[in-house]
């Protein structure tokens, strides 16, 4: 474990990069320059005297295997020790960086001071704008030839607002994009187990009363051997599904939150999934309408981090330190919600358990698989 005085100059790093209003990111890029000030190498000191058996784990075959950091007369073990440092500063900075992506959008941002006419089609709640007018290539969105990125937490993301773009008709999508980053450029970019099975019986008829709640949960668990169908979920980190359906005042309210195994540096990530529909109870799943069906990010920082990550969604009274929207579609089926989850989460093993719990009353042939 590094002393105190490490963390002190992990600080002062991190104001000395701010004060220079220079990237974190790309000052410790394993890809780039090595950032070597005077407190860099008073870090890289104090870290390479303190590896620990995760830190050889982790770094030391990148440092063998390749030529990181190998142009400024460094040793293995100081080149490792940066490699360190870089980690640990970022995860000073991460809570920041979350809050960013976050913020309402503002006029004086970079965006919309290049292509002000855009902020017409920003929505009331200043998160999305209104996709009726622009079109997403990729991961970026053209206006009408201005192009500014779009939000997604990973590369599958662009293709699910590509086909809810060519899918949703009229002006009922809306989409994130990236207010501050006008460079025009593309972005660089198991065994589970139902720890606790939905109830796989209401949803046929909407059959959930006012002030009932329906919830399932879903956890990856150390597979016990490479070829069990949740191996690649487990080895990417995935932790688990969570899914609750309730009924407040004589709406229905689905929301389904995808959290990762465990709390990463001081945050905690979750993809969240969440309808509302006013059909009463005795309506199909398949005649249901939506009033929105929209996906958010959630972050949760240190303490917050680690109170969500020990609670679950049934129960928890622990919001998101800061949170945004990437996409939101109003006036859409319900249906859609399955074929939009598959595309927005990234643990394919959890999400097949809870449709096989929760959707038993579908045929497989009549089984919604796009979006329509």
């Amino acid at each position: 474990m590094p002393p105190q005085r490490y963390w002190e100059v992990i600080g002062q790093i991190v104001e000395e990069i701010e004060s220079d209003q220079l990237d974190v990111y790309d000052c410790f890029d394993m890809n780039g320059e090595a950032y070597l000030t005077p407190l860099v190498r008073e870090a890289i000191n104090i870290r390479g005297k303190c590896f620990t058996e995760k830190d050889e784990d982790n770094f030391r075959a990148v440092v063998a295997t390749s030529g990181v950091y190998g142009r400024h007369g460094l040793s293995d073990d100081e080149r490792m020790a940066l490699l360190l440092v870089g980690v640990d500063v970022k995860h000073q900075v991460e809570p920041q960086r979350c809050q960013r992506v976050c913020e309402p959008y503002r006029k004086d941002s970079p965006v919309f001071r290049n292509a002000p006419a855009l902020w017409s089609l920003v929505r009331e709640d200043l998160i999305l704008v209104d996709s009726g007018e622009v079109s997403p290539s990729g991961q970026l969105l053209r206006f009408p030839s201005f192009l500014c990125r779009l939000h997604g937490h990973t590369l599958q993301h662009y293709a699910l607002y590509e086909n809810l773009y060519n899918t949703i008709a009229g002006n009922k999508l809306f989409l994130r994009i990236d207010q501050f980053d006008a460079s025009q450029s593309d972005l660089i970019y198991v065994c589970e187990e139902a720890i606790r099975p939905i109830d796989p019986n209401f949803l046929k008829k909407m059959e959930i009363y006012k002030g009932e709640k329906k919830w399932g949960y879903y956890e990856v668990l150390p597979p016990e051997k490479v070829t069990d169908r949740q191996f690649l979920d487990y080895s990417r980190g995935f932790g688990r599904l969570e899914v609750v359906f309730k009924r407040n005042g004589n709406d229905l309210s689905c929301m389904i939150e995808e959290l990762p195994s465990k709390v990463d540096g001081r945050v905690l990530t979750g993809l969240c999934l969440h309808a509302t529909s006013k059909c009463p109870v005795g309506v199909s799943w398949n005649e249901a309408v939506a009033d929105h069906i929209d996906g958010a990010i959630n972050y949760y920082f240190d303490e917050r981090a680690l109170e969500r990550f020990d609670s679950d969604i049934s129960v928890t009274g622990c919001a998101a330190s800061c949170r945004t929207h990437l996409f939101r579609i109003e006036e859409t089926p319900l249906a859609n919600m399955l074929p939009i989850a598959k595309l927005f989460f990234e643990a394919q093993s959890l999400q097949q358990d809870w449709i096989n719990d929760q959707f038993r009353f579908i045929k497989v042939t009549d089984f919604k698989s796009s979006i329509s």
